[in-house]
């Protein structure tokens, strides 16, 4: 299994590093869909931190769970993509949202820019980017919200109608939102 180590050694070379960034994101985007679709999320054991294996996880290898408790009990929102975290912090979240929310109806939203999928199930809206690769900044794109949310991975209060993608993405680059839920103390 490759780690973040190979990804900074200089013989993986740039074209290496991007293509890893962006299968970082697109990771962290389909947990944060997995969990928040209609239906029962499935995980495979041993795949909550980064997997740069080069076939599916089939549940055979054994397990660290005792790095994973130790990362459990410093978990903070992530400061860097690289960090073996990040995907942790990005279930452990989006399955909290999940447990204390009715998610009821899937209602898909139309955000400004078409390399953004979002949608809300009753008072929780999901918005992550697609073909990231692809994507030249957020721009003046925008996603409809209206009233006051929380964001569940960064804390952050946003109150809009139309809030930009800009500053949505700008601290994590996936977001659940709660309606109207409160900072947590």
């Amino acid at each position: 299994m490759l780690g973040f180590r190979w990804l900074r050694s200089k013989r993986s070379g740039r074209f290496v590093r991007r293509i890893a960034y962006h299968g970082c994101l697109n990771s962290l985007a389909q947990v944060v869909l997995k969990v928040m679709s209609p239906g029962v999320p499935d995980f495979y054991q041993g795949s909550e931190l980064w997997d740069f294996s080069l076939v599916d996880p089939d549940n055979r290898r054994p397990v660290d769970y005792a790095h994973r408790e130790q990362l459990l009990r410093r978990l903070a929102l992530p400061r860097k993509w690289t960090d073996e975290r990040a995907k942790l912090f990005t279930t452990v979240r989006a399955l909290a949202v999940r447990a204390r929310n009715e998610l009821r109806d899937y209602v898909p939203l139309r955000a400004s820019s078409p390399q953004v999928v979002a949608f809300t199930r009753g008072d929780v809206l999901v918005a992550v980017p697609r073909l990231t690769s692809t994507l030249d900044g957020w721009g003046d794109f925008t996603l409809p919200i209206g009233g006051a949310w929380r964001n569940a991975f960064t804390d952050e209060v946003v109150e809009a109608d139309q809030l930009p993608l800009a500053r949505l993405f700008a601290k994590f680059p996936v977001a659940i939102l709660e309606r109207g839920r409160p900072r947590p103390q």
